[in-house]
């Protein structure tokens, strides 16, 4: 009987962890709050950004005090700028977009549909 019993707990056992699988892959709800960037820039590509960007002269336009959201249009009159060249090959990434400064964070640009790609704070 105890051959019954050990099968019997394994069978248990074996079910509790597929069950406890299912529920740890189920898909976290969506509640719109986590706005999907359009470019992969690491915590470090962002400090190597910061430091050669906000060091640039002219960086800030009309676009400081607006608001500012990941998937929004870039303010009207916000002086877009080409990233400094010492960035762009740091962070190849970046290469094709645009950027401004608003309230000391650099706002990455997609410059092909005018939209704020990322921010780097």
């Amino acid at each position: 009987m105890s051959g019954m019993k050990r099968l019997f707990t394994i069978a248990a056992l074996s079910t509790a962890l597929l069950a406890g699988s299912a529920i740890a892959q189920a898909p976290a709800p969506d509640n719109g709050s986590v706005p999907s960037r359009s470019i992969k820039i690491t915590a470090e590509q962002g400090y190597i950004i910061k430091e050669n960007v906000v060091k640039a002269p002219a960086t800030s336009g009309q676009g400081d005090g607006a608001k500012v959201e990941i998937g929004e249009k870039a303010p009207n009159g916000s002086s877009l700028q080409d990233f400094p060249q010492i960035v762009v090959e740091k962070v190849p990434a970046v290469k094709s977009h645009k950027f401004f400064v608003s309230n000391g964070q650099v706002v990455v640009v997609d410059p092909k549909d005018n939209t704020i790609a990322d921010i780097i704070k």
